[in-house]
């Protein structure tokens, strides 16, 4: 672990942080992290900058976020759905919920990884129990702890493929869950774990999440 890897695990995440809607992703959509663009990300991470003026990129999370908003945010639907997501992170106006990464790392497969995260993070391809480990032990604890003061009234964690880490995140191994239509929901934490094969979500997911975010 180096100071590099402390600055991303450290960065809590973007929009409104004190929002009661959370969302939860496995990690920052895009490509790995570049050497000569690294300085800007450190930058905006360390302080803690959570909006920006244009979200263009289609990230699959993003799309999610804006069809189960758009409807409740939009007026007589403007602006367009297009203009919606790229104002989602725009100011705290704009910006009706928090979404955070449970990864820090953008790709969350170590195989998919460049070769220069050893010297760029202290992690290489070959160190991912490692980067886990300290995921774990560092980034969790933050998040943990802001969530539990904001108190979020609905929390939707993105991906089956990492829902023991979401359990893990936040300490839900000992709470009860309900099955709802092959997804998990926590009712005593509101947390709705669901499964976005794909990377895009179903129709049984916006049927159970659209009724509960847009209340």
């Amino acid at each position: 672990m180096n100071d590099n890897f402390k600055v991303f695990s450290q960065f809590l995440g973007l929009g409104k942080v004190n929002s009661k809607l959370w969302f939860v992703e496995i990690e920052e959509y895009g490509e790995t992290i570049k050497e000569r663009g690294l300085a800007d990300q450190l930058k905006y991470r360390s302080e803690q900058r959570s909006y920006f003026n244009n979200a263009p990129d289609k990230s699959p999370v993003w799309k999610a976020i804006v069809e189960l908003l758009y409807q409740k945010y939009s007026k007589s639907n403007k602006p367009s759905m297009g203009d919606f997501r790229k104002e989602l992170f725009l100011d705290e106006e704009h910006s009706h919920f928090f979404l955070t990464d449970l990864m820090p790392l953008p790709q969350s497969n170590p195989q998919d990884w460049s070769d220069k995260y050893k010297k760029l993070f202290g992690y290489g391809k070959d160190d991912y129990l490692k980067y886990l480990s300290d995921v774990r032990s560092t980034r969790y604890p933050i998040i943990y702890r802001k969530w539990k003061e904001v108190k979020p009234r609905v929390t939707v964690c993105f991906g089956s493929s990492h829902w023991d880490e979401y359990v893990n995140l936040f300490n839900l191994g000992h709470s009860s869950f309900e099955v709802l239509n092959g997804h998990r929901y926590f009712p005593g934490e509101n947390i709705y774990l669901v499964q976005f094969r794909n990377d895009s979500m179903m129709d049984g997911e916006r049927e159970l999440l659209g009724p509960r975010i847009g209340s």
